[in-house]
């Protein structure tokens, strides 16, 4: 009779399987398309608030003496389109590019609010940015040189004031383009 062989007692270890797994680019993290459309989305409402802003008083202007308050009334109504305008415009940044990440949210919109930054110092360099800034008084015989330090105080207080809040709309406008519930109502339309 033959004796049992003796058997090694060997230990297998577990076999790790490859795992595909994706790899974004730095490219990948930005979609300049997307914040180019939120970019034109927040101007286009933007100027098409203003207008109908601008159409409802000069329909009122000849009916009614303007209130005293009259700027105090313009900047809260500006300030109120600025918010719309950047929080649409970052939105469409934001969902236009996929984003699900809160913090790519938050960078497609800063940069809606950056690139509007650059084309308006673009546009005033040029010249065609009067239009829109406090600086017109200049030009409309409100201006005495005893009262331009305050002017141009005022004036850059509430620049700052407008554009930290356009960030800030454009930033929101983002992250709630970020949420799934609202993801997937919007999938369904579009």
């Amino acid at each position: 009779m033959d004796e049992p062989a003796e058997y090694e007692r060997i230990r297998v270890e577990s076999v790790a399987t490859p795992v595909a797994t994706p790899v974004v680019a730095t490219t990948d993290m930005l979609s300049w398309g997307s914040i180019w459309a939120g970019l034109l989305t927040a101007f286009g409402i933007f100027v098409l608030l203003s207008l109908i802003a601008l159409a409802a008083g000069l329909e009122a202007a000849p009916f009614a003496d303007p209130p005293d308050n009259i700027d105090v009334i313009a900047s809260i109504v500006t300030g109120l389109f600025v918010a719309v305008a950047f929080a649409a415009g970052g939105f469409v940044a934001s969902w236009a590019a996929l984003v699900t990440d809160p913090g790519r949210a938050i960078l497609h919109g800063f940069l809606v609010w950056a690139t509007f930054v650059l084309l308006l110092l673009v546009l005033v360099a040029a010249g065609l940015g009067g239009a829109l800034g406090s600086a017109t008084r200049v030009f409309t015989g409100e201006f005495t040189p005893e009262g331009a330090a305050d002017l141009f105080t005022d004036a850059a207080w509430g620049t700052i004031f407008v554009l930290v809040l356009a960030m800030a709309a454009a930033i929101l406008g983002a992250l709630v383009a970020t949420r799934d519930e609202l993801r997937a109502i919007s999938w369904r339309y579009f």
